[in-house]
């Protein structure tokens, strides 16, 4: 058994692993074994900057029963460039995710300590992948790197989101916000998609997991 072959996936640098199997033990069935966060089905690494918990968290908040989260720390000097060079874009990951809900009209919703440069980058990029921005804007007030409660997302987004988007896109690996991807869902009528949940989406179709989220947006439904 190869213990470490990773294969390179998308996001702010993902990695995984298809079926990594334990040695097999002996069933008994008198035991009632205990969860133990055994890869069996696949195993995720994560690249994050050393000073971003998010996507960690984010990753193993959404993994299901045999996916394991295996992340590291980056130091790094603050140019988010050097995280999304092909293949590790999150941004990928996310057009893809967009064209398999066949939404063309994009909301795109940005942290609060992006500037006004890297905003508009991302609505150049999507608008050059095909898609209509209909918004492009960052959560306000503005502010430095900083946690975001569910409760200020969801509000932000529920009343700046036009009614012509077809799909909301929340950036940004360090802005928490797969808490939010449910109850926006189910009050905007439209799907939503942020920057981790986009990055284990694709990690777990590289792999061919089976095993996806079920309270984590409508891209994991409609990819059973």
């Amino acid at each position: 058994m190869k213990r470490r072959e990773f294969v390179s996936v998308a996001a702010l640098a993902v990695i995984g692993t298809p079926l990594v199997c334990s040695t097999k033990l002996a069933v008994n069935e008198h035991v009632e074994w205990q969860p133990d966060g055994v890869g069996s089905l696949a195993r995720i690494g994560v690249l994050t900057p050393d000073d971003d918990p998010v996507p960690e968290s984010e990753m193993w908040t959404m993994a299901t029963h045999g996916l394991s989260i295996h992340a590291a720390r980056v130091v790094w000097n603050h140019d988010a460039a050097a995280f999304a060079q092909p293949p590790r874009v999150t941004c990928q990951a996310a057009t893809e995710a967009l064209r398999l809900l066949k939404a063309l009209r994009v909301a795109l919703i940005q942290p609060p300590w992006f500037s006004e440069e890297v905003t508009a980058k991302g609505r150049d990029y999507f608008r050059s992948q095909g898609f209509d921005v209909v918004l492009c804007d960052r959560l306000t007030p503005a502010r430095p790197f900083t946690e975001i409660a569910p409760s200020e997302l969801y509000d932000w987004v529920r009343a700046n989101v036009p009614r012509q988007a077809q799909a909301v896109f929340v950036a940004g690996n360090g802005l928490r916000a797969i808490g939010t991807i449910q109850p926006l869902e189910h009050i905007l009528g439209k799907p939503v998609l942020t920057a981790n949940q986009v990055c284990l989406w694709k990690a777990l179709q590289l792999v061919g997991s089976t095993s996806v989220p079920t309270q984590y947006g409508r891209i994991f439904t409609l990819s059973r």
